[in-house]
């Protein structure tokens, strides 16, 4: 059945309780300091066919991002018009992709969505997610809008809000990119132990091998989402902490989590950092953000 109207379900999960999910610390990551140009802050992280490419909320660019032997390097690849759009800022914060060379981006500054590809920019019609995701309790908060979408079929998006609280939108497209529909999922709690000052909250979403991956900031994890009948529940989760924490790769600016873009292969998780220009306490004059690349197998 398809979502041919907005509808809304309301998912409370409830924390400690018997099915908490292991939270692995056994992954290998990798850590990469990203040279960009100068401002760039990453906020959103997606693969098409093995090559990576982010957004950032400072700049209306499609980067492609090159993995070198100790640095990954940010690169121009194509250019978001946002006059086309009508407005002067976009404030990027997630992006995926489908086979027919088309990007999808969110827009947080708008909570809407937007398409790139060779003919152009443009507002993707149809159905406004905003007031639905409103009527469920999310977009309440300033600076808390969307930030994460990922494909999860060929006319069919997965969206994150960020928190306070965060939820997921379940998007149906049309094949001319037309917003028919959608289904609101809240999410109140969370069974993973997120620190008392950090809020939980989602940040970025992936899609591969028919499981999705949420990147869950403020506990420095990535963990599976798992789609039931009544919603969707947090599964097996794994975290990056030790790589943030330790002494090499600690920023100087650590009261909330930095990580902003999720991708996912057969082989690794690849995690983006943006962190608000923070240097390093290792080293106060790189203030470059990183690439975290964790083995998965």
């Amino acid at each position: 059945m398809g979502l041919t109207h907005l509808k809304l379900l309301f998912i409370v999960l409830v924390a400690g309780c018997a099915s908490q999910p292991a939270l692995h610390t056994d992954i290998n990551w990798r850590a990469l300091p990203v040279d960009s140009e100068p401002g760039t802050q990453p906020s959103g992280l997606c693969l098409v066919e093995g090559q990576l490419f982010a957004v950032s909320d400072k700049h209306d660019w499609i980067y492609r991002i090159d993995i070198e032997a100790d640095r990954a390097v940010m690169r121009k690849h194509v250019p978001v018009d946002s006059a086309a759009l009508g407005v002067e800022k976009l404030d990027l914060e997630g992006i995926t992709a489908d086979q027919k060379g088309n990007f999808i981006l969110l827009s947080e500054r708008h909570n809407r969505l937007l398409r790139v590809n060779a003919k152009g920019t443009r507002w993707l019609p149809g159905k406004e997610l905003e007031p639905a995701a409103q009527q469920a309790g999310l977009l309440r908060k300033h600076n808390a809008g969307f930030e994460g979408v990922t494909f999860v079929a060929p006319n069919r998006l997965l969206l994150a809000a960020e928190r306070e609280p965060r939820g997921l939108v379940d998007v149906e497209l049309s094949p001319q990119y037309n917003i028919k529909g959608a289904i609101v999922t809240l999410f109140q709690f969370s069974v993973l132990p997120f620190p008392e000052d950090r809020p939980p909250d989602f940040a970025g979403l992936d899609f591969f091998a028919g499981q999705t991956y949420v990147l869950q900031r403020n506990i420095n994890a990535i963990s599976i989402l798992n789609r039931r009948v009544d919603g969707f529940r947090e599964g097996q989760a794994w975290s990056f902490s030790d790589v943030l924490e330790s002494p090499q790769w600690r920023y100087q600016d650590m009261r909330f989590g930095h990580a902003e873009g999720l991708a996912v292969d057969a082989e690794n998780f690849y995690v983006i950092l943006d962190n608000n220009n923070s240097a390093l306490q290792s080293n106060p004059s790189d203030k470059r953000s990183l690439l975290l690349i964790g083995q998965r197998h």
